[in-house]
């Protein structure tokens, strides 16, 4: 179960979610923009680039493939607002595109995903807690939305 993954993470760490347009570069680039971010972030970090010739890429944490999340499902969808279709690893994923013009949109939709994800998560873990006198309240899992540029 996710909050049983969680509950392991402690109880006062952030993900820090990175979601950004950027702009013209193609598609190596914004894959070595997305590992040089990972490697510059936390453990509990979430990257996802999208650029109008080099599509989609998302890049996950080992933290954050932990709680349950995994880069190759989660780009797909948002791929599909984009006219386009993609997937991976579960900790890298990348994806085409073949309408450019909705970039801005499945960037906002993909943002949109995180934080219902660990909105959810967190309730469940709540949840979780509450009921088990030896494990304190799991009430400091936060989403930090870095930033979102369309």
């Amino acid at each position: 179960m996710a909050a049983r993954k969680a509950l392991s993470i402690g109880a006062s760490n952030t993900v820090r979610v990175i979601v950004e347009n950027m702009n013209d570069i193609d598609a190596d680039s914004l894959r070595s923009a997305a590992e040089y971010l990972m490697d510059s972030v936390q453990d509990l970090a979430a990257v996802v680039l999208g650029s109008c010739p080099g599509g989609l890429v998302a890049a996950f944490s080992p933290g954050v493939v932990g709680l349950g999340l995994q880069a190759g499902k989660f780009v797909g969808p948002i791929a599909k607002s984009c006219g386009g279709g993609g997937g991976g690893r579960p900790n890298f994923a990348q994806a085409g595109r073949r309408k450019p013009q909705n970039l801005s949109n499945a960037l906002e939709k993909g943002s949109g995903r995180f934080i219902t994800y660990f909105v959810v998560l967190h309730a469940l873990v709540h949840i979780h807690t509450s009921e088990a006198k030896y494990v304190k309240p799991y009430t400091q899992l936060r989403v930090s939305l870095v930033t979102v540029i369309s």
